[in-house]
């Protein structure tokens, strides 16, 4: 089967939920890309303007550039992604702020919420915060997934994090010595193996991306619509104080 996908992404309601039970990739059970067909197409100066067709898509393009260049929040210092450092302020921020809007939305504790510092498009976020400054952010269209997971299954997850270095987490504490997980922490505590905590992510990581197996084969996981490009939306026009979080939620062992 060749795949050819067009996405185009709208600021939608935060509410529709699906419940999935197996074990089982949702995206994995029902497609099968045998193929990718691409081509480039070079758009520069060169490219004529084509009058009709400019005439035909100005008044959308006039009200696009007025939603995108809507603000959300000023910050008072910048947020910034590290690549190749353990930390970094601006996955930090939004790994916590997943979790939060997740606990709000369950109206539970959401112990971990986990992202791949991959989905995060920009290095930095400073000054105003605007809508367009999120689809930039997060241009994909990953929703929100929850999981239950077992003690034990969150110290192998800590495990696999430590082998690639770290991803984006919030809840979730460890050093790593030697590609391997120590001292872990879930809050402020020790895991318990025969508890069960609940862990946020997205569709991504869930259904077979990323480096993390623990996250592909659960019991149990809940689908959501709720685009994190949402969440992040909300978070950041509801909190007008937001500052960098540098901290060693994720250190290396010497």
């Amino acid at each position: 089967m060749v795949l050819t996908v067009l996405l185009i992404g709208a600021v939608s309601g935060c509410s529709s939920i699906e419940r999935y039970t197996g074990t089982w990739s949702k995206v994995q059970s029902t497609k099968l890309l045998t193929d990718v067909d691409i081509s480039h197409i070079v758009i520069n100066e060169s490219v004529q303007l084509d009058e009709t067709l400019y005439r035909l898509l100005y008044p959308y393009k006039k009200q696009l550039d007025k939603e995108m260049k809507q603000p959300l929040t000023v910050l008072l210092e910048p947020l910034e992604m590290k690549r190749g450092t353990l930390n970094s302020s601006l996955a930090n921020v939004l790994s916590d702020q997943l979790r939060s809007f997740a606990s709000a939305n369950q109206r539970k504790r959401i112990n971990i919420a986990i992202l791949n510092k991959g989905g995060i498009r920009l290095p930095s976020l400073s000054d105003t915060v605007k809508v367009g400054t999120i689809y930039e952010l997060m241009p994909f269209e990953n929703t929100m997934v929850l999981l239950p997971m077992t003690g034990a299954q969150i110290f192998t997850l800590a495990n696999e994090l430590a082998a690639i270095g770290g991803e984006a987490v919030s809840g979730l504490r460890f050093s790593i010595k030697d590609k391997k997980a120590e001292n872990i922490l879930v809050g402020s505590h020790p895991i318990l193996a025969d508890s069960t905590y609940w862990v946020v992510t997205n569709n991504y990581l869930v259904e077979g991306g990323g480096d993390m197996p623990s996250l592909w084969n659960n019991e149990e996981a809940i689908f959501t619509d709720i685009k994190l490009r949402d969440i992040y939306m909300q978070a950041f026009s509801k909190n007008s104080q937001i500052r960098p979080t540098d901290d060693d939620r994720v250190r290396e062992e010497f």
